[in-house]
């Protein structure tokens, strides 16, 4: 971003709080807590009030031609006017024939292009009476005239008394950000952590979209995090149902066609996700834990404009399989095995799990290279080793043209072991076991047949893979000459050893549908002489967006989203997830650790207070009497914790920040800043059935809640 500047790039923080960002800003939006979605919606009114959208773009683009019924709130489907209609074509009015019809790469499209036609010019205002099926007559209108209406409820000077934002510098902004020859977004994983957080990244989509800077060209698009395809997965032979045991050895082939429709690729993983192997968290932990459960649907804590208690929209979406659970609810759940996450430290409300559903389960397996907080309440740890302890790749983000990796510098110390190692220990160990018992196949929930007493044997390709390094260093060269994004490095035999020697293989080309296959894909050609930029094919190429319109969509038309008044972007107040208290609590990622890793470590403490903190604002703590470094009590109606105070200007009034990753055992009684976290469950984010809404791994579903935590804040004891 800094050396964007040099070739006259200006940026904007949009921050609640003067933080370690904004210092560097060129301008610096101090929007109150948990108004995002307003701020964005006044900007959107200046850019339609005052005609800095990009007609063409929109028009090929989004949705925002196309007929929404006045009557119902819905899309004017070709069901409605047709004898065996789609549910998933739809209609806009076109000017050059003055009648309705339906524009090509729609979910239910025979023709895989939104390319706009030549006899077709859609119209982005005007209403228009059309004739059902049933013989009613409708009135109907462009989402884009909807747009403006809900735009129009938006001005900067409203806007302001929500935000606090003063309205000329929302009007400067969004001129600026229509005007960039290109603009981009970065939101990070902090606009997933809010409850609201949909309506945050809605109104970033819409900002982007309206001036054509949705990606296609260097510079776009809205960023958070991009992945190339895994490279492991060479090794690994998968499927709908998820990877094998056995491992591959002969050398695995480009896919089959150099490019696949990504719609029709989404409407796989709709079929995946509800019927693999992953389970997603929130959804897992409400069917499991009856008292973590009654905390996140309590109604007081959830959205007061639901027409419906919250419990019957969960209760709905998993009785429809919208959110898969393994095991399904009624079986409890047994075993528990993880490695590198540290679930007491990061769930929502973990002391309340920890009691509950955690002390059900029979046996709790974690291999780990620290104690950390979740080690400490298991059955068994397994010693792993620590990154300079093992060879590996480290990461594969698509903000580097590199997969890089990491050698071993030194051996592991003790009886640690590589993850590799252990795995091949305990599956030979398994088969052995299950061989002398005679255990026969079983089939798991996903129907796969599975045997014991051949565990290692497949694991292993017969002996190809091992434990030690000569196995890792086997694997990893498997890996670097076959896998989608090095195959073509050229690195040849000994792969392994040539990249460790530099720390990074050169990314030379990819196939485009290897860069399809995952769960987050830029969706765009590789090529060495320009940087990655996302959502390339849409734009370029012309390719349906993997949405139920084939479009960038504005508008949502399931029951939920009508319900919840969130068809169209609005804004909402933080819901009161804990309670009515006067504060947010709110964080983010600590400066002296990664995660929880190194939270605990005796030198990085020094580098700080050596112990929890929150970060107060002068205005609040001087209020209640709390000077800096006192022992404060943060609490709600969910639980409390106890912390020092860190009295600071840069933190906005009616706010506290506690960063992430203190472990439990560095608190009082054990009780950290999850304690106090309800984390309701927002409905419309357990939506399925409806096109791009369906559940995926690592994709549509709820996120637990830990930035906008209503809280109070009271003196403990002054420090010494």
């Amino acid at each position: 971003m800094w050396e964007a500047r040099y070739r006259g790039a200006k940026v904007v923080s949009i921050a609640p709080d003067y933080n370690a960002s904004t210092i560097h800003a060129d301008r610096w939006l101090n929007v109150r807590f948990g108004t995002d979605a307003a701020l964005a919606l006044g900007m959107v009114s200046v850019i339609l009030e005052e005609g800095l959208h990009d007609v063409a773009y929109i028009k090929e683009q989004t949705d925002l031609p196309f007929l929404v019924r006045t009557d119902t709130g819905q899309y004017l489907r070709e069901s409605d006017v047709y004898e065996d209609g789609s549910d998933a074509v739809f209609f806009v009015w076109n000017t050059l024939t003055g009648r309705k019809e339906s524009p090509t790469g729609s979910w239910g499209s025979t023709y895989s292009t939104i390319a706009a036609d030549e006899e077709l010019d859609p119209a982005l205002e005007g209403s228009h009476r059309v004739r059902l099926l049933n013989g009613k007559t409708v009135t109907v209108r462009p989402v884009f005239e909807l747009l403006k209406k809900r735009a129009a409820e938006y001005t900067p000077e409203y806007v302001e008394t929500i935000t606090g934002v003063a309205a000329n510098n929302i009007r400067v902004v969004a001129r600026e950000f229509a005007a960039a020859k290109s603009a981009m977004i970065y939101s990070s994983w902090g606009a997933c952590k809010h409850y609201h957080s949909d309506l945050f990244q809605r109104g970033m989509a819409y900002m982007c979209a309206l001036t054509g800077n949705s990606g296609g060209k260097p510079g776009t698009g809205i960023k958070v995090s991009t992945w190339w395809p895994p490279p492991n997965g060479a090794l690994t032979s998968g499927g709908m149902m998820g990877p094998q045991v056995r491992l591959n050895t002969a050398p695995v082939p480009e896919l089959p066609v150099d490019r696949v429709s990504v719609q029709e690729l989404s409407k796989l993983t709709f079929q995946a996700g509800r019927h693999g192997h992953a389970t997603p968290l929130i959804p897992w932990l409400y069917a499991h834990d009856d008292k973590w459960a009654a905390i996140a649907s309590k109604q007081e804590y959830n959205d007061p404009s639901l027409p419906r208690p919250v419990k019957d929209y969960i209760e709905e979406a998993l009785a429809a399989g919208w959110q898969p659970i393994s095991p399904p609810r009624g079986k409890r759940p047994q075993f528990l095995y993880f490695s590198g996450p540290n679930p007491l430290r990061r769930w929502p409300n973990p002391a309340v799990i920890r009691d509950n559903l955690w002390a059900s389960i029979d046996t709790i397996v974690t291999l780990d290279f620290r104690m950390s907080t979740s080690a400490l309440w298991a059955d068994y740890v397994l010693p792993g080793c620590g990154y300079y302890e093992k060879p590996g790749i480290k990461y594969t983000s698509t903000y580097v043209p590199y997969v890089v990796v990491g050698d071993r510098a030194v051996p592991p110390l003790y009886e640690s072991k590589h993850e590799w190692d252990v795995a091949f220990l305990l599956a030979k160990k398994i088969q052995e076991r299950a061989i002398a018992r005679g255990t026969k196949p079983y089939i798991d929930a996903q129907g796969g047949e599975h045997r014991l007493d051949r565990l290692y044997d497949d694991m292993s390709a017969d002996g190809v893979y091992e434990a030690g390094p000569e196995g890792e260093e086997r694997a990893l060269d498997f890996i670097l000459q076959n896998s989608a994004i090095t195959r073509n490095s050229g690195l040849g035999e000994g792969a392994w050893a040539k990249a460790a020697e530099k720390g990074m293989v050169k990314i030379k080309a990819v196939q485009p549908s290897a860069l399809a296959v995952q769960f987050n894909s830029v969706f765009s050609d590789y090529t060495e002489d320009r940087p990655m930029y996302s959502c390339g094919w849409f734009v370029e190429r012309k390719n349906p967006w993997p949405t139920l319109t084939g479009r960038q969509q504005f508008y949502i038309d399931h029951l939920w989203f009508r319900e919840a008044g969130e068809e169209l972007l609005v804004h909402k107040e933080p819901v009161n997830a804990g309670g009515k208290y006067p504060l947010r609590m709110t964080g983010g990622h600590t400066r002296w650790s990664m995660h929880s890793i190194w939270r605990a470590s005796e030198e990085l403490l020094r580098l700080q207070r050596g112990e929890p903190v929150a970060y107060v604002s002068v205005i609040d703590a001087e209020a209640r009497g709390i000077r800096d470094h006192d022992q404060i009590r943060v609490r709600n109606d969910v639980g409390k914790f106890e912390l020092r105070a860190k009295v600071s200007p840069a933190v906005q009034p009616g706010t506290i920040i506690v960063y992430h990753a203190w472990e439990g055992y560095q608190f009082k009684d054990w009780a950290t800043q999850n304690d106090v976290a309800a984390s309701p469950i927002k409905p419309t984010n357990l939506v399925g059935d409806y096109g791009q809404l369906h559940y995926r791994m690592a994709s549509y579903t709820m996120n637990h809640v830990p930035k906008e935590v209503a809280v109070e804040v009271e003196l403990v004891e002054h420090a010494q």
